[in-house]
């Protein structure tokens, strides 16, 4: 039996495009354990991670967004507004904007981010609130 990890690193970005993605989302990909909504939810974030370079901070959904099964519309159907305020967060603990940032400086902002940042970032996931977040299993990316 093929396991999910072992199938999704048979997925290939070949054309190196750009990674989108939302601020919170560098948070989620750095925590991320290989679980998630479905399989092709986990399956979408691993391929993303077996290719992280090229990305681009955006303010709204990403590619992470594209096989959510909350997303309709471009829009999270579990809440928008507190979507948008985790990005807002994530933003300031991070001192990102939207726009292009490499791989090594995200590693270098998640290496400078404080519990109490990640926490204000965090505390309305439900995620983290299953206690399958947390802090100090943050890595680099």
């Amino acid at each position: 039996m093929t396991t999910v990890q072992e199938k999704s690193m048979k997925i290939q970005n070949n054309d190196n495009a750009k990674i989108h993605l939302r601020p919170h989302h560098i948070l989620c990909l750095s925590l991320f354990e290989g679980k998630g909504y479905n399989e092709k939810f986990t399956e979408n974030i691993q391929k993303i991670l077996d290719n992280f370079q090229n990305i681009q901070i955006v303010s709204s959904a990403d590619d992470i967004c594209k096989s959510c099964p909350n997303n309709v519309h471009g829009e999270c159907s579990l809440g928008e507004e507190d979507v948008r305020l985790k990005d807002r967060n994530a933003c300031a603990s991070l001192k990102i904007q939207p726009g292009d940032i490499s791989v090594d400086s995200i590693n270098l902002k998640l290496s400078m981010l404080s519990k109490m940042d990640f926490e204000k970032c965090c505390r309305t996931c439900r995620w983290y609130k299953a206690k399958v977040c947390r802090f100090e299993n943050i890595k680099q990316l």
